[in-house]
């Protein structure tokens, strides 16, 4: 016979989500030696993930899931904050500004080629 156990945040599948995605994303960045680099849900999108080490620090991304895959923006010569103001005034400035991959291995490597 299986136990049940209580979990509190099962309750709502959105935030289990949220967890093992961010989770995914942070287990990337510390494979590809980015450990500095930290992951957030960016308010207002809750599709998007920012990456970086501060908001103000040059050199960033941004990662989306598109039909189950990665999409991974390299902004090298963008603050987050930058981005993400970007695309709350739909300025086009980010997606001028970004370098598309489709796995954070890769945009860890054009990181380091622009630093």
């Amino acid at each position: 016979m299986s136990q049940l156990f209580f979990n509190p945040s099962a309750k709502n599948d959105s935030m289990v989500i949220e967890a093992s995605r961010k989770f995914s994303i942070d287990t990337e960045l510390a494979r590809n030696g980015m450990e500095a680099y930290r992951c957030k849900q960016i308010k207002g999108m809750s599709w998007l993930y920012g990456v970086a080490k501060d908001l103000d620090t040059v050199g960033c991304l941004t990662v989306r899931e598109i039909g189950g895959r990665d999409d991974v923006a390299v902004y090298p010569c963008m603050s987050l904050r930058e981005v993400i103001n970007s695309f709350k005034m739909g300025t086009g400035e980010a997606a001028d500004n970004a370098v598309y991959t489709t796995t954070i291995k890769d945009a860890a490597r054009i990181l380091r080629s622009y630093k």
